[in-house]
């Protein structure tokens, strides 16, 4: 509970922060980063990171193939 309570605080502060950066940043995506740095210590952090960027960007692509559609 925790945990999720802070993903959303986060995300919640960096879109209002960051909105052409943070539109994709989802409450999963920083929690799953918030386990990974302290569960094990970010040892596979950059990992992490990179999964998450990768499916950041498919996720973009799947949105702008449904609008080049419509």
């Amino acid at each position: 509970m925790a945990l999720t309570s802070l993903a959303m605080l986060f995300v919640t502060e960096q879109r209002i922060n960051n909105k052409e950066y943070a539109l994709l940043l989802s409450y999963n995506d920083v929690r799953e980063l918030l386990v990974e740095q302290l569960a094990n210590d970010g040892r596979n952090i950059e990992a992490k990171i990179e999964q998450t960027v990768k499916r950041h960007q498919q996720r973009e692509k799947d949105i702008m193939r449904y609008y080049k559609n419509e």
